[in-house]
């Protein structure tokens, strides 16, 4: 019962505000640092900040290769925090370095989770300052360039205050971009002042403004058999519907919504024939992958649960297909190899038993830059954002991560997905099952069932501590329990074959019944029980 509710949260505090950062109980503080607790002011956590910016943003120079995996991400999480303290590099994608920092830390032991947080609550206040509201007001503009505007002709005035009209709001992606910002910032307990302000902008726009077509598409027909969507802009709608519903914010289509679209690009293609790098069929294979990729991330909240194979049979078999691996690595492509090691990792299989998954973990030990700790990225680029990418799937591949449940957290999602597990475009009619019975033994069960999973405090107690009904963890607590009290719960038991008595209110639907024991020696994994659960 306890290994089925623990790692949802694997931090035990309060939710604070941007001034109170993760201050809880002493053996739980999010910073694993004694220096911050309740007292804390605006003043000295800013003063915290810049220390650490100033200690943790200085370039490093290695000479040798890693002697660990550990070392292997702090290093590439350092060259991350080198290029975040480029303001221009923050500007463009500080969101997905923050991002970055907190799924590490989420599912990492010590001492690289101690690590990670440290980056993650210096890209926190960093990405507050660069975003205290969602529109800069326009007239603190004005005044910082009151003596430049002294200057400008009448003409040239006459064109910015046209400009300045014309923008009456932020747009659609700044508003995508805030919500995403949000979300990291609420999963580690601080929240933001502006996310009514993002709510009230969001409602301004409509669904094509986000997902490029009207919410019908995203009821496709029996008779539809091609995608409203190329698989680039796919990929945007699976994350933007992600963190919008994580985080409360309507978009006017959920994840539930767009998953309706998948069968449409199934069966996936396999490429068989032989091509170039330059040709467009990469773009077209890599674009297909990386659909796949960014499917299991928003199902697995960024790699924090681990997923059952069964759910996504179609996808797992493509990942695992040793030509993909082959060709990644074929076309030394960093991107690619780390993050089919990474989703075959979230979807149970480990290199000791998969030797595609082996042959990528030691292509990515192999590749990474001994004096930066970064690595290559596609085609030579030398930008930021692609230089970040590559380290970015790297360290999220090489992490020895520990996995905080099980995933979907979504009831609709999860249904659905069971429903829906064997559809295609042309098939959308058979191969469903009961939603209600688990898929663990699909595919994999034994390896999904024993996950390596976080350590928790008990369900009960979770309440206490996050009050804040509005926030995703919060929420996230409540849906994961329907799900796992309902689908896993049996699973768990029949394959661990172990007595338990019954100790403790059940979670999900079943938590508020009482359920009559007919013995004192009934125990979990009687059929009576289990039947009931």
């Amino acid at each position: 019962f306890v290994r089925l509710l623990r790692g949802f949260l694997s931090h035990d505090g309060v939710v604070g505000g941007k001034e109170r950062w993760w201050a809880g109980k002493k053996q739980f503080d999010f910073l694993c640092n004694n220096e911050i607790n309740e007292t804390n002011t605006a003043k000295s956590i800013e003063d915290r900040v810049e220390r650490l910016l100033h200690e943790l943003s200085a370039p490093e120079s290695y000479e040798k290769k890693p002697e660990s995996d550990i070392e292997a991400v702090e290093r590439g999480l350092n060259f991350i925090m080198h290029l975040a303290v480029d303001e221009e590099n923050f500007k463009t994608f500080g969101s997905d370095i923050f991002q970055t920092f907190y799924d590490v830390s989420t599912t990492a032991e010590e001492p690289l989770r101690k690590f990670a947080l440290l980056r993650t609550e210096v890209a926190a206040q960093m990405w507050l300052k660069h975003y205290p509201t969602l529109l800069p007001s326009l007239n603190t503009e004005e005044a910082d360039a009151e003596e430049e505007e002294q200057q400008e002709t009448t003409e040239k005035k006459t064109q910015k205050k046209k400009k300045e009209n014309e923008r009456t709001g932020p747009s659609s992606d700044e508003v995508l971009d805030f919500i995403m910002g949000i979300y990291t910032l609420e999963r580690v307990g601080i929240g933001h002042d502006s996310k009514e302000e993002v709510r009230a902008a969001a409602a301004k726009f409509k669904a094509e403004d986000f997902f490029l077509v009207p919410a019908s598409s995203f009821n496709p027909t029996s008779d539809t058999l091609d995608p409203p969507l190329g698989h680039s802009e796919y990929i945007q709608a699976l994350n933007n519907a992600f963190y919008a519903s994580k985080v409360g914010i309507d978009v006017h289509v959920d994840l539930a919504g767009v998953l309706q679209l998948l069968p449409l690009y199934r069966p996936y293609k396999k490429y068989t024939v032989e091509f170039s790098k330059d040709s467009d069929t990469f773009s077209d294979w890599s674009e297909q992958l990386t659909m796949v990729f960014n499917l299991i991330h928003v199902l697995s909240n960024n790699g924090e649960l681990r997923l059952s194979p069964g759910l996504l049979p179609q996808e797992v078999s493509l990942l695992e297909s040793p030509i993909q691996m082959k060709r990644a690595i074929a076309f030394g492509d960093v991107h690619l190899v780390g993050e089919i090691c990474h989703c075959l990792k979230v979807v149970g299989f480990n290199e000791d038993t998969h030797d595609s998954l082996k042959k990528g973990m030691e292509y990515l030990r192999d590749s990474q830059e001994v004096e930066s700790g970064a690595w290559p990225a596609r085609d030579g680029a030398d930008d930021g954002y692609t230089r970040y990418h590559a380290a970015m799937c790297a360290i999220s591949a090489l992490n020895p991560q520990r996995f905080r449940g099980f995933g979907p957290s979504d009831t609709r999602v999860y249904k659905y997905l069971v429903q829906s597990r064997m559809y295609t475009r042309f098939k959308r009619k058979s191969g469903s099952q009961n939603a209600e019975s688990g898929v663990g033994d699909l595919y994999g069960s034994e390896t999904f069932i024993n996950a390596p999973l976080q350590d928790m405090s008990a369900f009960s107690s979770l309440e206490e501590y996050y009050q804040c009904t509005s926030s995703s963890v919060f929420h996230e607590i409540q849906m994961s329990a329907q799900i796992y009290g309902k689908s896993r719960l049996k699973e768990i038991l029949a394959a661990r074959k172990r007595t338990k008595r019954y100790s403790g209110s059940k979670i999900g639907d079943v938590s508020r019944r009482k359920r009559k024991r007919k013995s004192d020696d009934e125990d979990w994994t009687s059929p009576a029980v289990e039947k009931e659960v």
